[in-house]
């Protein structure tokens, strides 16, 4: 058989890694898997994380003689879980066309390997499948349910598979969330998942949570696509006490010893469907009212969240001027000649980085230094940052027919330390 290759996806958790990587080394015929585990760098705001970083490299390498090969990449900087993901998918993904993907808070049961292998040889040719996951939610209708698997229109992160031609259909910077906001019938398709979908579609587009989860989700809604679900559960989630993105208990169902005999069918059950999306959370209420405050308030927000982790930046001692010199970025353009703007303008001043324009559909703003309009032909630079804080992923796509270097927002600067 083919067996895809699995990433395994570490950070600060060198305890419940160790359970991870112990229970994937046990499923059966894990040694005849490749094995790659991605390292995000320590987050410079959290001094502990870079001594959990030295442990969680010592846990990792006691695992190392357990597969059939096993491949360490370590970042240089800290990218946080949806750029690692994101990255590391991509590259492994692009050469193996297919992937399982496991985060070091999960445990999963002995069968978990081969269930996802055979799901990706089964399905793969079945365009109506998205993705595979090992999760099953306890579900009341599950409990007489016949079937092996079920299908829901929301993808789980609790262990899942996919292949390359689904992988590349998502567009990462949402670029249509504009016209989503205002499609009734694209929100209600959304919904399908969870009404907690828009919202959290909505926060991830306005800077205040970095997910690549309900992007990964939204592409599937758009394309009208299902993911697999187990009928047995076979992921045990050991992280809700002290992971970055676990604040609460979530109901899940233990790990069995021996599962039956799975049967891979296209079995779609509207009442599981319409369980799940109740079981995911929120409620139409607040579906109706997600996009109606677009605006000031959103605005507002997203500026005090940038002022105040760049005020943690500066208190532990460091400059933003550190990330521009780290990738080499010495010559930059900043898009927007506002607050934020200028801020960025005189914490790089005398350090080495030179502004040389702003980017600015209101000239009138600019002064001293040269600014040219996102409609203009733009001089060369090693990178643009993008000041402003909302519609960020529309500013980035028209940049981006403009100039062929870096562009960063100014949270990718305060946030990928």
């Amino acid at each position: 058989m083919d067996r895809a290759p699995i990433l395994l996806l570490a950070y600060n958790r060198p305890d419940s890694l160790e359970r991870t990587l112990s229970s994937i080394a046990g499923c059966e015929n894990s040694d005849q898997y490749i094995m790659y585990v991605h390292i995000d760098a320590p987050n410079i705001y959290k001094s502990a994380d870079v001594e959990c970083n030295f442990i969680v490299k010592r846990v990792i390498e006691k695992y190392r003689n357990r597969f059939k090969q096993f491949v360490v990449d370590e970042e240089k900087f800290h990218c946080g879980l949806a750029n690692s993901v994101i990255k590391s998918v991509q590259n492994i993904i692009s050469i193996y066309g297919k992937i399982i993907v496991v985060e070091d808070d999960l445990v999963v049961s002995k069968d978990c390997l081969n269930y996802l292998n055979s799901a990706l040889e089964i399905y793969k040719d079945n365009k109506k499948i998205w993705s595979i996951t090992g999760y099953c939610p306890p579900l009341d209708h599950l409990k007489d349910y016949k079937k092996s698997v079920f299908l829901t229109p929301r993808a789980c992160s609790w262990v899942w598979a996919t292949w390359i031609d689904r992988w590349e259909r998502v567009d990462w910077d949402v670029s249509d969330y504009n016209d989503f906001v205002n499609d009734r019938d694209a929100q209600v398709r959304f919904c399908r998942g969870g009404y907690d979908q828009p919202l959290m579609l909505k926060q991830q587009m306005e800077g205040f949570i970095d997910s690549w989860g309900i992007r990964w989700s939204y592409a599937q809604s758009k394309q009208d696509m299902m993911t697999v679900y187990p009928v047995h559960n076979r992921v045990y989630h050991i992280g809700f006490t002290g992971g970055t993105h676990v604040n609460k208990e979530f109901p899940q169902t233990g790990l069995l010893e021996v599962y039956p005999e799975c049967i891979f069918e296209e079995n779609i059950d509207d009442i599981l469907i319409k369980e799940y999306q109740q079981f995911c959370g929120g409620n139409p209420e607040e579906w109706d009212k997600c996009f109606e405050h677009i605006g000031d308030n959103s605005r507002f927000e997203s500026m005090f969240n940038v002022m105040h982790l760049w005020k943690a930046l500066n208190e532990i001692g460091h400059s933003i001027s550190e990330y521009f010199f780290n990738r080499n970025f010495k010559r930059i353009a900043i898009y927007g000649k506002g607050k934020i703007g200028g801020h960025i303008e005189n914490e790089l001043m005398n350090s080495g980085v030179d502004v040389l324009y702003y980017i600015d559909r209101n000239l009138d703003l600019c002064d001293e230094i040269r600014c040219f309009s996102p409609d203009d032909v733009l001089p060369e630079c090693d990178c643009i940052i993008i000041s402003v804080t909302t519609n960020i992923n529309s500013i980035r796509n028209i940049l981006q027919s403009k100039h062929k270097g870096a562009i960063k927002s100014i949270m990718d600067v305060l946030k990928d330390r």
